[in-house]
Parts: structure tokens; C-alpha cells; sequence
């Protein structure tokens, strides 16, 4: 083998804008509850994550998500 090909299997970097990791499945889950609290808190707060998740649309109907 040339020394290129085991060069290239070097995992890369992550970039910093690339999200969060965690030390522990508990810690993410703590994470995930705090997410669904603020998403849940309002129901502006909620219809705006489901506009930005793409499942409503602008006006707040719902989106056609399977077409066939």
C-alpha cells in the first residue's frame, strides 16, 4: 500500500458549527427534556418549531408531507 491511502482514512476534524456532543446518554436526554419544554412552553413557541421543522406552513396549516 502507498502511504495516500492510509492517509486518506484519517478521520477529519469536526467543524464548529457541526452540534453538540455529550458525555453521557443521561446527559443528553437531560438536554432533549429542556428542548421540549421550550418548544412546549407557548403554542406560538411550538407552531414557530413546526414552521422551522417544515411540517406547517407559513400560515400554520399542515403540509402535504407524502405525495403520491
Amino acid at each position: 500500500m502507498s502511504p495516500t491511502l492510509t492517509e486518506n482514512k484519517r478521520r477529519k476534524p469536526r467543524p464548529a458549527g457541526a452540534g453538540r456532543t455529550f458525555a453521557s446518554h443521561t446527559a443528553l436526554m437531560q438536554d432533549m427534556r429542556e428542548f421540549q419544554q421550550q418548544v412546549t412552553r407557548t403554542p406560538d413557541a411550538a407552531l414557530g418549531f413546526l414552521k422551522r421543522a417544515g411540517l406547517v406552513t407559513a400560515s400554520g396549516k399542515p403540509k402535504q408531507l407524502i405525495r403520491g
